[in-house]
């Protein structure tokens, strides 16, 4: 006896075939919400954590803002918010109340005074010009917030966008 099976044309359809066909597209459009849903939670985690403030090496900082923290500070902490699409990078120190003005200027000559603010003293310093080198930020400030204790706390920002 022979056999026809597998002969095009005769005897019984191999049904393996359409088994395969059949099946392995809905297998594909079961898991597939499930792999994306996975691909696009890795995406959010990751973005998460570069935009999560973390602390960072104060030097990096300083090269940023375009100055030095003042000799004598205390309490320096250095933190980066940077984002996907922008760097933004902020120091936090204290100096002694009656030199914070002049240690401000000297140390991040981009620095000025403003107009009056809700802090105990306010600097600016707008974009930069073309000759600037582009590793410093776009805009800088800086409050002073006065403290009982003779000492000033010092927040300079900086960001670039």
């Amino acid at each position: 006896m022979t056999s026809t099976r597998g002969r095009p044309g005769q005897g019984r359809p191999r049904t393996q075939w359409r088994w395969l066909t059949g099946v392995a597209p809905a297998l594909c459009l079961a898991f597939a919400p499930l792999l994306l849903y996975a691909v696009v939670a890795a995406a959010d985690a990751a973005v998460r954590y570069e935009m999560a403030p973390h602390s960072i090496d104060c030097a990096d900082t300083e090269s940023f803002l375009g100055g030095r923290v003042p000799v004598g500070a205390t309490d320096i902490v250095c933190t980066d918010h940077s984002a996907p699409l922008s760097r933004e990078q902020d120091v936090r120190f204290r100096l002694p109340r009656d030199r914070v003005a002049a240690e401000l200027t000297g140390a991040f000559p981009r620095l000025h005074g403003t107009d009056p603010c809700e802090a105990d003293l306010c600097f600016t310093g707008g974009l930069r010009d073309a000759w600037h080198d582009p590793a410093l930020s776009d805009h800088i400030s800086a409050t002073v917030t006065y403290r009982l204790d003779g000492t000033a706390l010092v927040e300079i920002g900086a960001y670039n966008v």
